[in-house]
């Protein structure tokens, strides 16, 4: 499957859902954090209800990212719309325990990833090896989804492919 239509089938889900729940890996770098608050930022655009969630704190360096005060790390305790998992190739990468995550499993679950490792876990998966970072795969979302990049997004998609490009080397 090509990643456009990838994205128009992500976009689709998307639009027809309302609340979204987004969580990525644990110990969490910058572009787990910055693909996540990129996200949240798109959807509360689009007029959906989100939460992120980390299992672990949000390292120092990461704390001034727009939106990064509305992170919270436990589950939510409604099942929402759709749960979306960046970065990981398996719920458990996400280091909340797999029994507590059952508890949405009435979500749709969609995973977006780029690593060479990823796996197909979720009931919609989005994986693009050739993609530097799960940030710039947001980007492309925003792009398609014809969203303006606001300077929330743009800050926190810029922190998630800096840091995992190695400052773009």
């Amino acid at each position: 499957m090509s990643n456009e239509a990838s994205i128009a089938e992500l976009l689709e889900i998307i639009r027809k859902r309302r609340s979204f729940f987004i969580t990525s890996h644990a110990r969490p770098d910058g572009d787990a954090i910055g693909s996540a608050l990129g996200l949240m930022h798109l959807l509360e655009i689009m007029g959906k209800e989100v939460v992120v969630a980390f299992a672990d704190p949000i390292p120092f360096t990461y704390q001034t990212l727009p939106g990064v005060h509305r992170i919270v790390h436990e589950l939510p305790s409604a099942a929402p719309d759709v749960a979306i998992v960046l970065e990981c190739d398996s719920i458990e990468r996400t280091g909340f325990h797999p029994g507590h995550f059952a508890r949405l499993h009435a979500a749709t679950i969609i995973n977006i990833d780029h690593h060479i490792s990823g796996r197909a876990f979720a009931d919609f998966n989005w994986i693009d090896k050739s993609a530097c970072a799960v940030g710039a795969m947001v980007y492309d979302l925003i792009l398609a989804s014809g969203t303006k990049i606001t300077e929330p997004i743009a800050s926190c998609l810029y922190a998630a492919v800096l840091t995992d490009t190695g400052s773009f080397t």
